[in-house]
């Protein structure tokens, strides 16, 4: 390691680096701002939390990797390899992490374990299913809260079930490392390259608390803010069922912007149920079916 190299694990370092988290962090915040609907700020914080304690684990694993990988080599900056490590995360390593969950997700998608994708917290529990879980735990000779289950109400009872989220927490910082295991090899891969372009990209630069500051904060926190931009897209639910459209949207999203939202599920929900009127009727005289269809138009049109 040169004699005048940065160091990744100094007090400035660490300062710094504190630095970048807060400010990277502020691009999520202003992200739930700008977004039509906003999330309420409990579905925000449930999201953005998952990116948070992954980025605290690729920071580890990143300044691991550097002081590695730049080890056993004197010409080595370990500065260079943090460089390229933080390049590799926000590029590659979105794609694959992008990759990964998708496919889990279908492959969820085809089992009973759909509850886990990435934005579903919430248990439904439907007047129906209260009363379906009565009778098992009748039949089981367990005593039952009839109100706590809801049997009877009318209306779903929707509850956060903090035990989804862990376990989206758990699945999302595994892909980040299974990303990064690819990264490393990777790197190890073309580390003669990679190495050769960072020192001519930083051979400028003699002063190291302004090589840390480039590196560590100014590179960081604009290439981890797209970053966390871009994922927030793919990790915060983004297929509603119809269910989900009728009773989760009061649950997920600020009321101001829930208005335009509601009035057009009703005329969703009305051109449904016209059409669906319009083909039990299909028998009928072909003046009746031109009349429904007059209805379906007029209601399209509403």
């Amino acid at each position: 390691m040169p004699e005048e190299s940065c160091d990744l694990v100094g007090p400035f370092s660490f300062f710094v680096q504190a630095l970048l988290g807060f400010l990277s962090f502020l691009v999520l915040i202003v992200k739930r701002y700008k977004e039509k609907p906003k999330r309420q700020w409990k579905i925000w914080i449930l999201d953005t939390s998952k990116q948070l304690a992954s980025a605290f684990v690729a920071h580890l694993l990143n300044l691991i990797l550097s002081i590695i990988l730049s080890s056993g080599n004197d010409d080595v900056d370990p500065c260079h390899w943090y460089f390229i490590t933080v390049i590799f995360d926000t590029t590659i390593g979105v794609f694959l992490c992008y990759l990964m969950l998708h496919q889990f997700e279908k492959l969820l998608t085809s089992t009973k374990y759909e509850k886990f994708k990435s934005g579903n917290y919430f248990n439904i529990i439907t007047p129906d299913q209260a009363i379906s879980i009565q009778e098992q735990h009748q039949k089981a000779g367990k005593n039952v809260d009839k109100e706590k289950l809801n049997t009877n109400l009318l209306r779903p009872i929707i509850q956060v079930n903090i035990g989804i989220w862990l376990m989206q927490l758990l699945i999302w910082n595994v892909i980040v490392i299974l990303s990064k295991s690819i990264l490393y090899f990777i790197q190890m891969g073309l580390q003669h390259v990679l190495l050769q372009i960072a020192g001519f990209l930083f051979q400028g630069i003699t002063n190291i608390y302004l090589e840390l500051i480039i590196v560590m904060a100014i590179i960081p926190v604009v290439m981890n803010g797209l970053q966390f931009w871009v994922q927030d897209n793919f990790l915060k639910k983004h297929e509603f069922s119809q269910t989900d459209k009728e009773f989760l949207m009061v649950e997920m999203f600020a009321p101001e912007d829930l208005d335009g939202l509601v009035e057009l599920n009703q005329v969703q929900n009305q051109f449904r149920n016209t059409q669906c009127s319009f083909e039990d009727n299909s028998s009928q005289p072909k003046k009746y079916q031109q009349n429904a269809s007059y209805d379906i138009e007029n209601s399209d049109a509403i």
